[in-house]
């Protein structure tokens, strides 16, 4: 937060890998090169034994998803609304990388248990991965888990699955009180 205050960004570690230790002191700064491979041709990465996409390495550490939803948390405790703003932009640059992982249920039981219900931005942001990837995310027993313990949670996926087409893109937009909501909610909640 205090880097934000200063520099209006912070450093999330999407560019770590999960399986370096962490670097501590000023010898261990330098960060890590990150190795992208790509197939010929393709521009993609290649399986690996039939792994899906989201699975790949790609250079990106889920972890960030975390650091980027704890960081919305703390920026909705002290009311500073652009550092949300930014939390969620951050959040979403990674999260096509990196939705199915451990980080991405992780964070997604983080924000819908320590924001308010009617605090949309990031929660519309999960949601709307969440609902996209429902199939492939019920294959994890940690989403299920979350489902369980997170009826809101899981209600609202459910009606997202039903009744959003798979493209039908919903841009979040902060509201004067700094909640969010989609452009449809603002059309009906209109006088």
């Amino acid at each position: 937060m205090i880097d934000f205050l200063y520099r209006l960004d912070y450093d999330d570690n999407r560019l770590d890998t999960e399986d370096q230790p962490p670097t501590s002191g000023p010898h261990n700064s330098i960060p890590h090169p990150v190795i992208f491979k790509f197939q010929e041709g393709t521009g993609s990465t290649p399986a690996v034994d039939g792994a899906t996409a989201a699975e790949q390495p790609t250079g990106l550490n889920s972890l960030s998803l975390l650091v980027n939803a704890k960081i919305y948390i703390i920026a909705d405790k002290y009311d500073i609304q652009a550092l949300k703003e930014w939390a969620v932009a951050k959040y979403k640059e990674v999260l096509p990388a990196t939705w199915n992982s451990p980080s991405f249920i992780e964070s997604a039981s983080l924000v819908f248990e320590k924001t308010l219900e009617s605090d949309r931005m990031l929660r519309e942001v999960i949601l709307r991965k969440a609902s996209e990837n429902a199939k492939a995310l019920f294959d994890r027993g940690e989403f299920v888990a979350l489902l369980q313990s997170h009826g809101d949670f899981a209600a609202e996926v459910l009606r997202d699955v039903v009744f959003n087409q798979p493209n039908d893109a919903r841009e979040v937009e902060a509201d004067d009180w700094g909640f969010g909501m989609t452009k449809k909610e603002r059309k009906k909640n209109r006088f």
